[in-house]
């Protein structure tokens, strides 16, 4: 009975990182597609309503990757 429940709670907790996973990577996504507009990071993080430092570390990691953004390499420089 143990076994079962730790087995659902690793579920559920794998569930909870993807859905967090996917979320980022939107995140990201988006940042990465205003700054081919020519928009700063304040810009931004007023637009998509994300903190001003969360979106100026994502673009300072972003830039390195101009034009083609990978959002997977961001996202692993992030963490």
């Amino acid at each position: 009975m143990k076994e079962k429940i730790v087995l659902q709670d690793a579920r559920e907790e794998g569930f909870e990182e993807g859905i967090e996973q996917g979320i980022e990577q939107t995140i990201i996504s988006q940042i990465c597609k205003k700054l081919l507009k020519g928009k700063d990071a304040i810009t931004i993080a007023d637009e998509i309503e994300e903190p001003v430092e969360k979106v100026s570390k994502i673009c300072d990691i972003a830039s390195q990757y101009l034009p083609n953004y990978d959002v997977r390499k961001i996202m692993e420089e992030l963490r």
